[in-house]
């Protein structure tokens, strides 16, 4: 999926649709600081900022809310959406628009961790906190200019989004 390979994607989807909902039980490289267990495909490809299979995940039916299960300290349970703010840059950008133009839910939460060594990246470094998506986003507001994080946080506004 991280290699955005589109034709490889609906190729293993013809063999097995199944994998639309399979969940994928070890994946230790998604965007810090969204730890979780048993994420979708939908989750990893939005992570990766992988807009085309985003789009073909969609497409061929998968749940743009289905929740992430839990993962360290308990935190997890995030949707797809919060993948897309995580990912951040231009192609983050363009998954968290693939996903509101699917009407992803904007009003759910995840409980999410920043740990200690996040300073400087974020703010609220060594809480666990439940944040909607805009509340992530904002989170990440003054962070590198290349995550694009403020342009985010006003395509989750232009939305509805709240925090």
């Amino acid at each position: 999926v991280h290699a955005g390979d589109v034709k490889a994607l609906t190729s293993h989807l013809a063999r097995d649709p199944g994998l639309i909902g399979k969940r994928v039980v070890e994946v230790d490289y998604l965007s810090w600081p969204l730890h979780l267990g048993a994420p979708t495909l939908l989750h990893v490809a939005a992570d990766f900022g992988e807009t085309a299979l985003v789009d073909l995940l969609l497409a061929a039916g998968a749940d743009v809310n289905v929740r992430a299960g839990p993962g360290e300290d308990g935190c997890g349970y995030q949707t797809p959406v919060f993948h897309g703010i995580a990912a951040g840059g231009e192609s983050g950008l363009g998954v968290l628009a693939a996903l509101i133009a699917r009407r992803a839910d904007l009003g759910v939460t995840a409980k999410v961790a920043f740990p200690e060594d996040a300073s400087g990246l974020c703010e609220g470094v060594g809480t666990i906190v439940n944040l909607k998506p805009l509340g992530l986003a904002l989170r990440f507001e003054k962070s590198p200019a290349w995550r694009n994080c403020a342009r985010a946080v006003q395509l989750l506004r232009d939305a509805g989004a709240v925090e």
